[in-house]
């Protein structure tokens, strides 16, 4: 092949790929690989405490499943899947043989799903108070603030009394008699007085408040222990519980002698002899010896007699002296 062959043919593969780079720059750019979309990542909630039967726990344990399901809602796909997570917590007591029921009956094959709120009225009728308005009722009544603060107290009103669907007279009423007696005579004090259920609350928290306040301030030793209530600050006057003391005996005056207590002025006013303590003779005619003429024979035997036989006198001479005292 000459050497124009030869250029001839080089020319001609030239056009051939400039042909076929005119091709591919007319045809659309491929599209870009999508990214890959970042998993959300849930919460972390409390799972939900387990409820065995006890009607104050019911309110409580709906609000916590609810609250679950609510943040980690990727987790429960329909209603169904919901209903078991609620019976799946719900042990013990008379609640764990119906949950086990109701979930064998939701499990069995060609068993009718049931709707969420269908369920829930099902809860309810089965472990709810069926008189809720009485029950806060009688929880308002047995209310007691003892020592503690005044606060927790308002905290019971606010959430049983809505339920008990009581007036501001009637929860006056009841607060005032749930309130330590020094906290309410301290309200009572107050020109005006509260009227309204919130003012109530109001100053009774403010008062709480000072005294906590007042107590802070004050310094505490080791040894000292606290009062025993601290929740309201002490009335101007407090009347004493206590019975009152005896008024004490006055002093005898001089020369009355009948306030004074001689053991010779009363022998002699009821007539017996001082020596032997008996009535119908004198000292000179008592046949009983004298208290020193007996202390020295007595003094004078136990230097011979055995250290037995003085304790057996001492003895006999209490004695004796007791029952003259008797007589």
């Amino acid at each position: 092949m000459s050497l124009e062959d030869q250029i001839s043919e080089l020319t001609h593969q030239l056009q051939d790929l400039q042909a076929q780079l005119a091709i591919q720059g007319q045809s659309p750019a491929p599209a870009p690989t999508p990214a890959p979309t970042p998993t959300c990542k849930l919460p972390k909630v409390a799972t939900p405490t387990p409820f065995s039967r006890s009607q104050d726990d019911l309110d409580r344990f709906k609000a916590e499943c609810g609250l679950y399901m609510s943040m980690r809602h990727a987790e429960f796909p329909d209603e169904h899947s919901q209903v078991l997570f609620v019976l799946s917590y719900m042990k013990g007591g008379a609640a764990g043989p119906w949950a086990t029921q109701r979930i064998n009956t939701l499990l069995a094959p060609g068993a009718p799903s049931i709707a969420f709120d269908d369920f829930a009225q099902e809860l309810d009728s089965m472990f709810a108070d069926p008189n809720r308005q009485a029950t806060a009722r009688q929880k308002l009544t047995s209310l007691r603030q003892g020592n503690e603060s005044v606060d927790k107290l308002i905290q019971q009103f606010e959430l049983h009394g809505p339920v008990s669907r009581m007036g501001d007279v009637a929860l006056v009423d009841h607060f005032e008699q749930a309130l330590h007696p020094r906290l309410q005579e301290s309200i009572y004090r107050l020109c005006p007085m509260p009227v309204t259920w919130a003012e109530w609350k109001h100053e009774a928290s403010v008062l709480n408040n000072q005294w906590w306040r007042f107590q802070a301030t004050q310094p505490h030793t080791v040894a000292a222990k606290p009062s025993p209530f601290l929740s309201c600050p002490a009335p101007l006057f407090t009347p004493s519980a206590t019975a009152p003391a005896a008024a004490p005996k006055p002093d005898p005056q001089p020369m009355d002698l009948d306030c004074t207590h001689f053991p010779c002025i009363e022998q002699r006013c009821s007539g017996l002899y001082f020596n032997c303590n008996q009535p119908g003779h004198i000292a000179h005619d008592c046949p009983r010896p004298r208290p020193h003429q007996v202390h020295a024979t007595l003094q004078e035997e136990s230097s011979l007699a055995p250290p037995w036989l003085a304790l057996l006198e001492r003895a006999s001479r209490i004695i004796s002296h007791i029952q003259r005292e008797d007589m």
